[in-house]
């Protein structure tokens, strides 16, 4: 029974540090968008304040500043996003093992094995009145594993029971190209009908965002298949 404990409390060690990270990534996930959105308000503000005063100015903020900081930070978003997913994919397997070796005998004892059958009869016979006296909506029921929350939020993914989630991933991916385009537009614009002109800094801002384009898309594409449709799930769980 020792070297099952010692294990088992080296899995309780793992599970702590692993989730403390994945805490700390998800809000690192925040500061991206927080940072993100504060750093283009501000670069826009100061194009916008030069609109019709200083053309270089104007399309060097929008034909390249504001596109390229919004990648970098999508680029950043999306690389939190999947070391989060990486941490609590792994979670999910500590708890899996955590669960086994609770079952599984030594071959000198049963007893502590034979008390967890029992318990887990026990919980599943009283898991519908705990819930409904505490009034608890739960899609999903909860099994009497000590450690089991990834793998019940991953039971309600399969089972489509929180779906709307998916919008929420889907809605702040769009955001970042979203900004990037329209960046792009109003530049475009300004060089085309304002100033009329395509001087040093209109080419360098199309170059600019040429390049940004050839590393974005695939880039992107490439974020999109590691993450998935519904991204990770603590940071949707989170909403």
């Amino acid at each position: 029974m020792s070297s099952r404990n010692d294990y088992l409390d080296l899995l309780a060690q793992e599970y702590r540090v692993l989730a403390t990270t994945g805490n700390q990534t998800d809000q690192h996930t925040y500061t991206a968008l927080q940072w993100g959105t504060a750093s283009v308000a501000v670069i826009a503000a100061a194009g916008l304040s030069q609109w019709k005063h200083h053309d270089a100015v104007v399309e060097l903020v929008f034909l390249l500043a504001i596109p390229a900081l919004v990648a970098v930070r999508m680029f950043y978003w999306l690389g939190e996003l999947a070391r989060m997913r990486r941490i609590y994919d792994f979670i999910c397997v500590i708890e899996a093992k955590a669960a086994l070796a609770l079952r599984q005998t030594d071959g000198t004892s049963r007893t502590h094995d034979g008390w967890i059958d029992s318990f887990s009869q026990l919980w599943d016979a009283k898991f519908p009145e705990f819930t409904s006296a505490l009034e608890l909506d739960l899609p999903v029921t909860v099994n009497s594993d000590p450690i089991t929350f990834e793998r019940w939020l991953r039971t309600i993914r399969n089972k489509r029971a929180s779906q709307n989630l998916t919008w929420v991933f889907q809605l702040r991916f769009a955001l970042f190209p979203a900004a990037i385009v329209m960046s792009l537009a109003l530049g475009i614009y300004y060089t085309l009908w304002v100033s009329a002109t395509l001087d040093i800094a209109a080419w360098l801002g199309v170059a600019g965002t040429t390049l940004l384009g050839v590393v974005f898309i695939p880039r992107t594409a490439g974020w999109r298949r590691r993450l998935g449709a519904r991204g990770p799930d603590k940071a949707d769980s989170a909403e």
